[in-house]
């Protein structure tokens, strides 16, 4: 029998395959499960339901808005979520067939060392059949982005981005700074351990620590913006 090499190309579809049914298992984490095949307790779900709430209601009460903003909120948000929605029941609809190619890959790799040009090329065709339109997604965001700017007032857009659920139970300003300061003390002597430039290092460092907290804080507000909790308030 002739073992077969598993080429990259059939080990990245299969990875990226696999990312699609354990999808729910990263939602699950995110919620506050513990893993793969750890679903969240029913304390956890609603802890995480709490807070959602929490957020949104704050959020709204931020913002302020007048009778017309909410009804243009409503209209944008409910499209998001709308096609959000559709997005997974496509994902759910095309699941069963991608559990049996994925079926056929084991089953081969367990018999033979590596999958068939068949299945390889199955899973590629799945690929192809089912891959987004380029570039659709970005557009869309930035029509959101577009509208979002065409209802809020210049204030209202501040206070969005500057917006952080919970603030008033996080750590204070004066506590942030001081995290950052021993962050800094941490780094410099690592990095002078190590015969580097420590004050070179730590500039980099804090600049990729301040990239990471605003992409951080702009994916924060957008969940929080977009979810059903906050179209619930605006309805």
């Amino acid at each position: 029998m002739t073992r077969r090499t598993l080429s990259l190309t059939s080990l990245a579809i299969l990875c990226a395959f696999l990312g699609v049914l354990l999808s729910g298992s990263a939602i699950a984490r995110k919620r506050g499960g513990f893993g793969p095949g750890i679903e969240p307790t029913e304390s956890q779900k609603a802890i995480h339901s709490l807070k959602a709430e929490i957020a949104a209601v704050e959020l709204y009460n931020a913002l302020a808005l007048d009778a017309d903003q909410q009804t243009a909120l409503a209209e944008v948000i409910s499209g998001v979520i709308a096609e959000r929605e559709a997005r997974q029941a496509a994902r759910q609809a095309n699941a069963p067939e991608l559990e049996g190619l994925l079926q056929d890959y084991l089953a081969e790799v367990k018999k033979d060392g590596a999958p068939s040009d068949a299945t390889v090329a199955a899973l590629e065709d799945f690929r192809a059949a089912n891959k987004p339109e380029k570039g659709a997604g970005k557009e869309k965001r930035e029509q959101v982005r577009e509208t979002l700017q065409s209802i809020l007032s210049e204030e209202q857009l501040e206070t969005l981005h500057g917006f952080r659920p919970m603030a008033a139970a996080g750590p204070s300003p004066e506590e942030m700074e001081q995290r950052r300061e021993r962050r800094g003390e941490q780094l410099r002597e690592r990095a002078t351990e190590r015969g580097f430039d420590a004050e070179r290092a730590e500039r980099r460092m804090e600049h990729r620590g301040d990239k990471r907290e605003r992409r951080r804080g702009k994916q924060m507000v957008k969940r929080v913006l977009m979810s059903p909790e906050f179209l619930d308030l605006l309805n």
